[in-house]
């Protein structure tokens, strides 16, 4: 529409503005427009007759957002037709760069009233119009689509020359005294819509709108604390803040040595100290005088303290209910829900205070399967199966039964949960970190192999031992199978026996429960073949002593059962604790059933017996103790001796190898060969009571637990031979030298080991690792490993154990 007289009401219905401004604005025209709000989609309508003008100012009355430029219906309306038109969004590439390329020219100015919001709209043309040669529009519309349009606006054209003026001068004052240049804000802004982005950008991109929230400021004001926390300590320090926020749960699982006790205090400090809440640490036995009783008496911190054994036994529920704050160290140790010591806790949680905050510690959450992390969890959301429904986490069950085939399903859940960083992490994304004022300095690990020959330990029966192993039927562990009812079937598998049962008219659950006590007891077997695995590996000693054991247990079962007695759970139970703390095997006692004798095929069980002690009892006369002819042994005489004036810390699994080994070490003649005094030699398990086990420590690494007087005195130890007992929580970085006497089956142990002496503190540059393994023989033990853990595997699948 041309424009044939100048009106003098502009109200977008006889006239649209956008077509006024059109037909006056040229080459000769200063153009000063003020508007409360501006957009592109206006700005096109007449960026023609813009772009030939001598020169532009705007005043905006408001700061624009991307939606005040493009607004995204617009977009989707204008997008969705030209898809369907089968064009691609050049059109509006264009319109931005027409917009960019205008503003950046010159003569053309941009601002921003600076107070508060400007309502006023006008619009001046000076020069180039016919006769009036300037006019002034004054109203309603904005300078956006709608407002030039369709808008129902009100505009009154001021065509006098001194009215004119008089706004122009208006504009000018406002425009140079009270607005703000706004031009390199909104180029910028246009720019971001028009920047092409690599695709790593997008992914940062991605990941700082994912990770936002924990990359913001501490949710509470961090107050001064005597707990001073390096760097990345402070950054998991406020992550563990959010997620106890959030969830009133969180799991400190940094890697080994990495301070997440100091985080752990740093807590309780916020919690138990400044804000008087009830705090309840619930830690391992060796800790709790090392490391917590201390600790908690330095910086002056309230809190309880009960042993995780303690909890395993008589611990009074309604006693520790109402507590604020339960920390539960080294968590890892109630991974199985099975165990009284789990069950305790769980209803020591669950019950009174609703509101408590329970803090998970630990470096190795999974040691087995990703159900060892599920149980943990348990204790945070106390068995809410949504709790993390927020996350996108629907249900937590379902959720780890997918991990269980893809453990990278567990990402998610961590990065809610979880505050876990490792050593090349810290090391790459804080290479400045300081502890105590020092450069933060983690020792390189050294890992070095000692192979030894099994055949030569055992003076050539090591096959005839794993033979006898893998034959013996251990019936006295499996009773149930060899009932009457069941003789014709008891070689079958799960499935057929559950068919047999089902045919006799046992109900569905009474037939589960017998399938659960048969499949129970034959993973008692399982287990046990295992563990005599394993002590064979350890020490000739160990072995030959479980040989003994089992062979006298046998023995004890064999004559009740001639007086028509079964051996009862409690004697099952002191049998396997006197082997092995193993956590599995002490599971699946506490179930087992008393049972009748007159049930059961008595002869058929007597022969079994019989045919198992014959085996034990050949091994047994063969096990002798040529100590001179150990090679295994001898392979650590003469690693010591390579290892001279190094202090060394030497692990096994089994006290009794430990014992086997100190006592041929601290031999006269030994130790004139090693240059040592016995007296600089020391051993700890089980057996070494905790204020012993305290000063055993402190002896042999003074500087790291604080008594530096001890360093160089005749008290200081030099050597120190422990069971794992010692493997979580201490600190014995003083030394340099860690020695793994038994073959390392879990990987999760030696990373425990290792970590007592690499930790933040370390004097050291390199942690040295040995790692003993039969050269010849590791094919075979790892062969019969893999089959009893597959039996294993199927009794738990047949009947899901």
């Amino acid at each position: 529409m041309v424009v044939k007289t100048i009106p003098d009401i502009i109200d977008n219905a006889e006239h649209k503005l956008s077509d006024v401004l059109n037909d006056l604005i040229n080459e000769n025209s200063s153009v000063y427009i003020a508007t409360g709000y501006f957009n592109m989609a206006g700005f096109n309508l007449v960026k023609e007759k813009l772009k030939i003008a001598k020169e532009v100012k705007i005043l905006i009355g408001k700061a624009i957002s991307p939606e005040h430029i493009i607004k995204p219906d617009e977009i989707e309306s204008k997008l969705k037709e030209e898809i369907e038109g089968g064009i691609d969004d050049e059109k509006n590439v264009n319109s931005l760069n027409d917009l960019i390329e205008f503003l950046k020219k010159e003569n053309v100015e941009v601002k921003i009233f600076r107070n508060n919001f400007y309502h006023g709209k006008f619009y001046i043309i000076d020069g180039g119009i016919p006769v009036t040669g300037s006019i002034a529009i004054v109203g309603s519309s904005n300078f956006t689509y709608a407002g030039l349009t369709h808008n129902t606006e009100y505009n009154s054209v001021i065509k006098q020359a001194d009215s004119v003026e008089s706004h122009k001068r208006k504009f000018l004052k406002m425009f140079n005294e009270n607005a703000d240049d706004y031009k390199p804000h909104l180029l910028s802004l246009l720019s971001g819509f028009t920047s092409q982005y690599k695709p790593y950008e997008i992914y940062i991109k991605i990941l700082y709108s994912h990770f936002e929230s924990k990359l913001s400021e501490s949710p509470t004001e961090e107050m001064p604390s005597p707990i001073i926390l390096a760097d990345f300590q402070k950054d998991g320090y406020i992550s563990a803040l959010q997620s106890l926020e959030k969830y009133r749960g969180v799991i400190l699982a940094d890697s080994v040595g990495l301070g997440k006790t100091y985080l752990a205090l740093r807590i309780l400090d916020d919690f138990a100290y400044r804000l008087r809440q009830k705090a309840l640490i619930i830690c391992p036995a060796q800790i709790k005088e090392m490391i917590w009783e201390p600790k908690l008496k330095e910086f002056g911190i309230r809190a309880d303290i009960v042993t995780q054994e303690k909890v395993s036994r008589d611990f009074k529920i309604d006693t520790y209910k109402d507590y604020d704050l339960i920390i539960i160290d080294e968590s890892h140790n109630f991974r199985n829900s099975s165990t009284k010591r789990w069950k305790n806790l769980f209803q020591t949680i669950i019950n009174g205070n609703t509101n408590k905050k329970v803090v998970l510690i630990t470096a190795t959450p999974i040691n087995n399967t990703v159900f060892d992390l599920y149980h943990q969890l348990r204790f945070i959301t106390k068995d809410q199966d949504d709790f993390f429904a927020s996350a996108g986490i629907n249900s937590l069950w379902g959720y780890f039964i997918k991990a269980y085939d893809d453990k990278e399903t567990l990402y998610d859940l961590l990065e809610e949960i979880a505050v876990r960083r490792s050593r090349p992490f810290i090391k790459k994304y804080y290479p400045n970190a300081l502890i105590d004022g020092k450069p933060l300095k983690f020792p390189e690990r050294k890992l070095n192999t000692v192979s030894y020959s099994l055949t030569s330990v055992y003076s050539g029966i090591y096959d005839e031992c794993i033979e006898a192993i893998e034959s013996l039927t251990l019936a006295s562990y499996n009773v149930e199978i060899f009932r009457k009812d069941l003789s014709s079937q008891r070689f079958q598998g799960f499935g057929k026996i559950k068919l047999f049962l089902k045919s006799t008219g046992r109900s569905d659950s009474e037939i589960r429960e017998f399938l659960m006590d048969i499949g129970r007891n034959e993973a008692i077997i399982g287990i046990f073949k295992i563990l005599l695995l394993k002590r064979l590996e350890s020490s000739i000693f160990a072995f030959r002593e479980s040989i003994k054991n089992l062979l006298d247990f046998q023995k004890k079962f064999l004559e009740l059962l001639d007086k028509r007695k079964f051996l009862d759970k409690e004697s099952y139970r002191k049998f396997v604790l006197s082997q092995s703390s193993d956590e599995e095997a002490e599971n699946y006692l506490e179930e087992l059933k008393d049972m009748n004798p007159d049930e059961y095929e008595i002869d058929e069980i007597r022969a079994k017996t019989e045919k198992d002690i014959y085996i034990l009892e050949n091994i047994y006369s063969e096990l002798s103790l040529p100590l001179d002819r150990d090679d295994k042994l001898q392979q650590l005489v003469n690693l010591l001796q390579k290892l001279k004036n190094k202090k060394v810390v030497i692990f096994g699994q089994f006290k009794d190898t430990m014992r086997y080994i100190y006592d041929y070490i601290t031999q006269d003649e030994i130790l004139k060969k090693l240059g040592l005094r016995k007296e600089s030699i020391e051993i700890t398990d089980s057996d070494v009571k905790p204020e012993k086990r305290k000063d055993i420590i402190t002896r042999f690494s003074p500087i790291s637990n604080n008594r530096p007087d001890i360093k160089g005195t005749e008290k200081e130890i030099q050597i120190l031979f422990s069971t794992d007992i010692l493997s979580e929580g201490q600190n014995l970085q003083d030394a340099d030298t860690v020695i793994n006497y038994d073959l390392p089956w879990n990987p999760i142990k030696i990373v425990q080991r290792v970590g007592r002496l690499d930790r933040i503190g370390s004097p050291h540059d390199t942690i040295h690792v040995y790692n003993f393994f039969p050269e010849d023989e590791l094919e075979s033990l790892i062969k019969l490993l893999y089959r009893l853990n597959e039996k294993l595997k199927d009794i738990n699948k047949s009947i899901g154990l």
